[in-house]
C-alpha cells in the first residue's frame, strides 16, 4: 500500500496512476479526507444518479404492470434462471 499526501500526488500523478493500474493500493491523504485510486476496467459498470433513478423507475413500472418472473415452488434457482434466459431468447 502506498500512502501519499495530496501535494506528492499532484507532483507525480502519472507515477501513482501507474501503481494503481498495476494493482497497488494508492491512498491519497489530504485535509479533505483520504481517497483510494481504483482503475476503472471494462467489466465495471458506472451509472450516474440520473441513469440509476431512470433504471429503478423503469423496473418499478414493470413490476406494477406484472412484467415479472416468479419462481415456481419446486424450481431450483438454476432452473429459474435458465427459464428466464430461455424466455428472453424468444
Amino acid at each position: 500500500m502506498i500512502i501519499v499526501t495530496g501535494r506528492e500526488f499532484r507532483a507525480s500523478q502519472a507515477k501513482y496512476f501507474d501503481f494503481a493500474n498495476q494493482g497497488e493500493d494508492v491512498i491519497i491523504k489530504s485535509r479533505r479526507g483520504s481517497f483510494r485510486i481504483i482503475p476503472v476496467t471494462n467489466e465495471d459498470v458506472v451509472y450516474n444518479d440520473k441513469q440509476l433513478t431512470e433504471m429503478i423507475d423503469r423496473a418499478l413500472k414493470q413490476v406494477q404492470a406484472g412484467e415479472v418472473y416468479e419462481m415456481k415452488e419446486d424450481e431450483s434457482a438454476e432452473q429459474f434462471i435458465n427459464r428466464m434466459l430461455e424466455d428472453s431468447d424468444q
